[in-house]
């Protein structure tokens, strides 16, 4: 994957799939998918200028905007 939006729609689909499919209820997987989110969140603070930080300073923003 190099394309963010590619990015969107895998985490969309795994949502999804929590929210509605059979691995919502396969909670023996939710650990190992927790930490694998996690990991992924923290290089993506170490990639962003700011770090993570910022982006979550930037998404309360957005929030209180809607």
């Amino acid at each position: 994957m190099t394309d963010p939006q590619d990015g969107r729609g895998i985490l969309a689909e795994l949502a999804a799939q929590l929210r509605e499919g059979e691995l919502g209820r396969q909670h023996w997987h939710h650990a190992k998918l927790y930490n694998a989110m996690l990991d992924a969140l923290v290089d993506l603070g170490a990639a962003y200028p700011g770090g993570v930080d910022y982006l979550q300073r930037d998404a309360d923003r957005r929030k209180r905007r809607r």
